[in-house]
């Protein structure tokens, strides 16, 4: 039997008896997983292919919304076991709508923690505030971390080997999913919404067939979100950028939808500012992935 799987599994029952023992106390839980983790993992790439040829529970990233590979190795109704392997992507400024822990197997990465000072609350999905850092550090295989749910854990992590590999064991989610930050705007944004990927695929034809109309469908379908989905909308409009068949196609949209952002009456002021939040974040991101770090 592959011995990553063994000593996953044990981890797995470890977990799983403890937390009876303390009658399942969510509170409890995020230290449960950090001592537990507190252990060795013979961890390798032949290990991870073996493991993913195995009968695995129901993936918890089943669509290819988070990582570049995730595994979730067990699981049953309170709690689960994921597996992140990461080679070039970093992840955005996000806080936790689960709780639990995780431990760095192999690789190496930076983690900034943040907190966000809300100023002004837009919804109950999307607040307008200050992003301050609190501390640096970096992560070498070993180390530990708890996490807590919503404003309790906010982190950034920039990956610095390939692959870094993370264990994380994990409750379900709570009531709203996680949120993303910007320098002033912390929103949670919609997550396995087909019209709303639909639109974006759609944009995506039309830029690069160069529909005439196309300055007006990408106004109008901005005019017609609702809040959530507009913010969604301004952070997933990266993924336009994987289907557009030129870098100068995708400047052609980018272009016009922050003139439609900004020129609309019917789309609010906030939305402009979140789009330059983002056109920030992502400089910054592409000035680091330039350093040539992984």
């Amino acid at each position: 039997m592959n011995k990553l799987y063994e000593q996953v599994q044990e981890l797995f029952r470890d977990v799983k008896n403890e937390w009876a023992k303390l009658d399942n106390n969510r509170d409890l839980f995020p230290q449960i997983c950090f001592d537990a983790l507190d252990r060795n993992f013979d961890f390798s790439l032949d290990s991870v292919e073996e493991i993913i040829n195995l009968q695995l529970p129901k993936q918890s990233f089943p669509k290819d919304q988070f990582g570049e590979l995730p595994i979730t190795i067990f699981s049953n109704n309170d709690f689960f076991i994921d597996m992140y392997l990461w080679n070039l992507e970093h992840t955005s400024i996000h806080d936790h709508s689960f709780e639990g822990a995780f431990k760095l197997l192999s690789g190496k990465s930076h983690q900034t923690i943040y907190e966000f000072d809300v100023k002004e609350e837009i919804s109950d999905v999307i607040k307008k505030g200050v992003l301050k850092k609190v501390s640096t550090h970096y992560n070498e295989p070993g180390k530990r971390q708890q996490i807590h749910k919503y404003e309790n854990f906010i982190h950034e992590v920039i990956h610095l080997k390939a692959p870094t590999v993370n264990l994380l064991v994990r409750n379900y989610w709570y009531e709203r999913t996680l949120a993303e930050y910007t320098q002033s705007f912390s929103f949670a944004p919609l997550t396995n919404n087909n019209d709303l990927m639909v639109k974006i695929r759609a944009l995506s034809y039309f830029y690069n067939f160069q529909k005439p109309n196309r300055k007006a469908v990408l106004r109008t379908i901005c005019s017609d979100f609702n809040i959530q989905e507009l913010a969604s909308f301004i952070r997933l409009k990266k993924i336009i950028s994987k289907h557009c068949s030129s870098s100068e196609i995708y400047d052609d949209f980018n272009k016009d939808l922050s003139d439609a952002l900004l020129n609309s009456n019917d789309i609010p002021n906030w939305a402009h500012e979140l789009f330059i939040d983002y056109e920030a974040q992502s400089r910054r991101i592409k000035r680091i992935n330039n350093l040539k770090l992984i």
